[in-house]
């Protein structure tokens, strides 16, 4: 309102699309730097079709004289993105010039009617689009975000690996003891009255340490081709070979592959080793015995 005179009560009805925006609260005025008290609110039927009546009063011997505004109405956004709701007041102090009275016999002071609308331009939202990833046994600490809405947030979360929790304040954190690609639904309410909440699935990849999983290698013969492929499980791909202790003749690849022709004969300790692509990388090795038998010897008699 713009410059009142000697202000002691109003009335006023305000229509909103309720697929859009819901009342949740109205609070106190200010006319000339004063607070005009909202003494009462009340949603008018059909609920529907979206009406909410206000009134404030004060003491006839303290009125309101300046510019300022009735009263504070919150709304609760329940809309899609983009919806628009008119702010529509149908009826104010005094509709249409007419002098009205209270149940006092005050006279309530005639104002302008001005329209408006409300368009919803951001909703409450999971910001966090990705997870970072973890490794069995190692400390995991992730912070989730959200967006819009009315902060303080307060979070929670469901299918989370053994060993990992997240704390009302958005943080993922503990010790994961599976490995996995998980689907995580990580949950945001506002604090709003009703909240408004919001989910977004994220993925959490956990991985294991890399192990090699072969027990034992094909025998071999001096001068004859060899080849033999080691195995391994777990750790984040790709994975990266080699080994120690081949005979001469022998060599590794880096996808776990020995190949080669052996030059020498004996019982040899090879040693595989693979390491993953995490950061820092996970190493696993195992220790195996490959034989190598002398060359056949065929004797000549004379």
């Amino acid at each position: 309102v713009t410059s009142v005179t000697d202000l002691t009560a109003y009335k006023l009805d305000l229509v909103y699309a309720p697929g859009v925006v819901q009342v949740t609260g109205v609070g106190d005025g200010m006319i000339g730097g004063r607070v005009f008290p909202s003494t009462g609110w009340s949603l008018q039927p059909p609920l529907v079709q979206g009406k909410v009546r206000v009134v404030g009063r004060v003491s006839p011997f303290d009125p309101r004289t300046g510019s300022g505004y009735l009263a504070e109405i919150n709304f609760h956004v329940v809309g899609p993105l983009l919806s628009t709701s008119p702010l529509t007041l149908i009826e104010g102090l005094s509709p249409n010039g007419v002098l009205l009275f209270d149940e006092f016999g005050l006279q309530i002071r005639p104002i302008t009617l001005v329209n408006d609308s409300v368009q919803v331009t951001s909703l409450l939202n999971v910001v966090t689009s990705s997870l970072p990833e973890g490794r069995i046994g190692d400390t995991y600490s992730a912070a989730v975000t959200a967006a819009a809405g009315t902060p303080p947030y307060s979070w929670s979360s469901n299918e989370l690996p053994v060993g990992l929790n997240m704390s009302a304040g958005g943080v993922i954190s503990g010790t994961p003891g599976q490995a996995g690609s998980f689907s995580v639904t990580v949950t945001v309410a506002d604090s709003l009255i009703p909240p408004a909440v919001v989910s977004r699935a994220l993925v959490l990849s956990i991985f294991g340490v890399p192990q090699v999983t072969t027990t034992s290698l094909p025998e071999a013969r001096v001068g004859f081709p060899y080849q033999a492929t080691v195995l391994g499980s777990g750790g984040k791909a790709p994975l990266l070979w080699s080994a120690s202790g081949l005979p001469a003749g022998l060599t590794m690849n880096s996808i776990g592959v020995i190949s080669g022709t052996p030059a020498e004969a004996g019982d040899f300790n090879v040693t595989p080793t693979v390491m993953d692509s995490y950061v820092p990388p996970g190493v696993g090795s195992r220790a195996l015995l490959l034989k190598v038998h002398a060359a056949l010897q065929v004797a000549t008699i004379s």
